[in-house]
């Protein structure tokens, strides 16, 4: 689909699929998709992702020297209840921060939440535990005694 549509570099390609199996494009989007940093690693895939413009093809090199691990997550966090957002210290793993003062009204999205971690699963239960301690700072839930 990229040559026939003359695409480069990093594109998404947004589909569904039918409950008897069949799969149905809805869109290529011709940006790298929103979870981009799930992927990303030192900037060298959205430097690739650049070069691809100028019509050159590089292999990717993994990092495995990082320490952030090799299973990354994130999270949107969305508001159970109306409530305006106070100032606070927001931790770094937390992104897309709403301004001080600004009203979020119940169902929509406060922030994003990331993780990384040596597997899936203790990258969901860091994601979970971030969301917990992100709650309890916007006075969504009660802090534990």
């Amino acid at each position: 689909m990229a040559p026939a549509f003359n695409l480069k570099g990093l594109c998404s390609l947004d589909f569904i699929v039918e409950e008897n199996g069949q799969y149905s494009i809805l869109e290529i989007n011709p940006r790298p998709t929103a979870t981009f940093e799930l992927y990303e690693i030192q900037e060298g895939l959205f430097a690739q992702h650049l070069a691809a413009f100028d019509g050159k093809v590089a292999k990717p090199e993994l990092d495995t020297e990082s320490g952030e691990g090799q299973s990354r997550a994130l999270w949107v966090l969305y508001a159970g209840k109306s409530i305006t957002i106070p100032h606070l210290e927001w931790p770094d793993w937390a992104t897309d921060r709403p301004m001080p003062g600004k009203l979020i009204a119940s169902g929509e999205p406060i922030c994003t939440i990331r993780a990384a971690a040596n597997s899936a699963r203790e990258s969901k239960t860091l994601l979970k535990k971030r969301e917990i301690m992100l709650k309890e700072l916007l006075g969504l839930e009660k802090i534990a005694a």
